[in-house]
């Protein structure tokens, strides 16, 4: 005879093979019910995971020291870069508070101001952005979005007042795309000659725009290469 022992941190129960259907049936609903009145007593259960990662991990600097520092990128660029410009970039951590405090300390010395993310849906996900965003001090110039995905991309234009979007959708798929909002105050202009072509063995989203204002005139790039495609193929056609 053989027995299934099962623990649902209460009473250790055994179930020998001869157990009732039914007996097993009315088991299993106790044990879901168990768990999900144990769940709820949890630490947490009742918050968000924004409110998890930015109201207790992220007040602990030790925390975000252990969990985010990595220097290995940092490095790596440093090596394949000739000039001094990585010795003026600064690649640490902040939250949102330590952020705008080193905004305060330097925003007249700000020429161009450009936030990324990999949103993973803007359809979904446009709303935590919008309010992250509006927890910062600074209205960046430029937001540079990875994997918007294809859903209800026209909808989106005017989430932001006095920004204007620009978007390469995937065509190839229902992920992936990249999303750029520009400042009303520049003038923007696309610049398709150096857009990269996308295949089925290497599927890829970009767009290039020309922003100017007053004397200063910059391009922004965003691209999407999608994972599972051979890198060395993207190395060798394009950069």
């Amino acid at each position: 005879m053989s027995c299934l022992c099962l623990q649902n941190r209460g009473p250790r129960v055994c179930l020998s093979n001869a157990t009732s259907h039914k007996k097993m049936q009315a088991l299993k609903s106790d044990i879901t019910l168990c768990t999900s009145n144990f769940e709820s007593v949890l630490p947490f259960y009742n918050i968000s995971n924004y409110e998890l990662v930015n109201t207790i991990l992220f007040q602990s600097q030790s925390t975000r020291n252990d969990k985010f520092c990595n220097n290995s990128f940092y490095n790596a660029l440093k090596c394949n870069v000739t000039s001094n410009i990585m010795e003026q970039l600064s690649f640490k951590y902040y939250t949102d508070d330590e952020f705008n405090d080193v905004f305060n300390n330097t925003h007249n010395k700000i020429k161009l101001s450009i936030f990324h993310l990999n949103i993973r849906s803007l359809n979904k996900n446009y709303h935590e952005l919008y309010c992250f965003l509006q927890s910062l001090n600074i209205e960046f110039d430029v937001l540079v979005l990875s994997e918007i995905w294809l859903t209800n991309l026209e909808l989106f234009s005017n989430i932001f007042a006095g920004y204007t979007f620009y978007y390469d959708a995937p065509c190839l798929s229902t992920v992936g795309g990249v999303g750029v909002f520009v400042k009303n105050d520049y003038s923007c202009t696309v610049i398709d000659n150096l857009k990269i072509s996308t295949s089925n063995c290497n599927k890829v989203e970009n767009i290039w725009i020309e922003i100017s204002k007053d004397k200063l005139k910059f391009i922004i790039g965003a691209i999407y290469r999608h994972p599972n495609h051979i890198v060395c193929y993207y190395y060798y056609y394009y950069l």
